[in-house]
């Protein structure tokens, strides 16, 4: 087996293929640890140590193209907006730091692969505008993307909010309201989504790593990881960890999940690890009604009804409480006194409710 091979397919052809992340045989099928917290069937692949490449080929059409070379949004498990009717494209290359730096490490490293990315997922859609939001404090960034941007069609925006996974809207609202222009149909992508787009098309390499951030090993840095390569494989590599962890928590420190074990593999969806030692894990506490989750929801919901619901497994309730409406930006927990896990009882009731429920 080759680097970039086909080794599974879903019955649904507008789900992504998964490839081989590296070269060798296929040793074993099992069931595996999962990263958002459940078990899955695993191809596990004993390496040859060549990294042998598959043969590139390029499907008929761009949107097919990419569908084909695995790419998923970054955002999570689901594969790219490709609506014809799409007027902008829009990257959020905004990092939640000190935790998460990835975008920008993207952007500083390989500048001229996410303008092309943008491009191109620009032509997939038909869109004549793409739009890259970046920290606004990172001005030398900005400049510097501004230059690469140079006689595209492709705006460098400063914004001042870190803007989480399912805020997708209100980015595209904010920016429409800075940029004093009306989106008619805005699709939002992430910086590493892009960069896998120009890997995919002009390079022709299947979406077979990973680039995620690890803060709190002995080295902090920016890697670029083998999808199914251990959390403790990536660890390791930057030197181990500083002491004995408390908690290893996948991508962003509002919406990422805890791991119960540094087992489990970096997945295509993987952007970031961080690594606690001195905060205790807090066994959440009766909710004492104090009403600030319902506070800082940005979509007007009722976080506490919903966890409550949730934990007691009453999910048609959870529907009459819009629980699908919430967009998982994380401060219903990051608020709460009692440490209640809210947005993760919310995404669980969401997985219970099903598409379409």
């Amino acid at each position: 087996m080759l680097t970039g091979d086909v080794i599974a397919r879903s019955s649904d052809s507008t789900v992504p293929p998964v490839h081989a992340s590296i070269s060798g045989a296929v040793s074993e099928i099992s069931m595996r640890s999962h990263p958002f917290g459940h078990s899955s069937k695993c191809v596990v692949i004993t390496s040859d140590g060549k990294d042998r490449w598959v043969k590139s080929t390029v499907a008929q059409g761009l949107q097919q193209n990419i569908l084909e070379k695995g790419i998923i949004e970054s955002y999570g498990l689901h594969r790219l907006d490709m609506d014809r009717g799409a007027d902008t494209v829009i990257l959020n290359g905004t990092d939640h730091r000190p935790y998460v730096f990835v975008d920008k490490a993207i952007m500083l490293e390989e500048r001229e692969s996410v303008i092309v990315g943008l491009n191109l997922l620009m032509e997939a859609v038909g869109a004549k505008h793409g739009v890259i939001g970046i920290n606004a404090s990172d001005i030398n960034l900005i400049d510097a993307m501004r230059h690469e941007a140079v006689g595209r069609d492709i705006e460098i925006v400063g914004l001042k909010k870190e803007y989480t996974r399912g805020m997708s809207r209100l980015l595209s609202r904010d920016l429409s309201r800075q940029l004093k222009s009306r989106f008619k149909r805005a699709i939002v992508s992430r910086v590493p989504t892009a960069r896998a787009v120009y890997q995919a098309v002009e390079l022709g390499r299947p979406f077979v790593e990973s680039y995620l951030s690890v803060y709190g090993a002995a080295e902090t840095a920016a890697v670029r990881a083998r999808i199914g390569t251990s959390f403790q494989e990536v660890v390791g590599a930057l030197g181990g960890y500083k002491g004995t962890p408390r908690q290893i928590v996948m991508n962003s420190p509002m919406t990422g999940v805890a791991q119960h074990t540094d087992e489990v593999s970096v997945i295509r969806a993987t952007y970031a690890l961080m690594i606690d030692y001195e905060v205790p894990i807090e066994e959440p506490a009766p909710c004492i009604r104090c009403a600030q989750c319902v506070d800082v929801c940005p979509v007007s919901l009722l976080p506490n009804m919903l966890g409550l619901y949730s934990r007691k497994g009453k999910f048609a309730e959870c529907r009459s409480y819009h629980a699908r409406a919430c967009i998982e930006c994380g401060y219903c927990s990051y608020v709460c006194p009692s440490k209640i896990p809210l947005m993760q009882l919310i995404r669980h009731a969401k997985e219970n409710l099903g598409a379409g429920t």
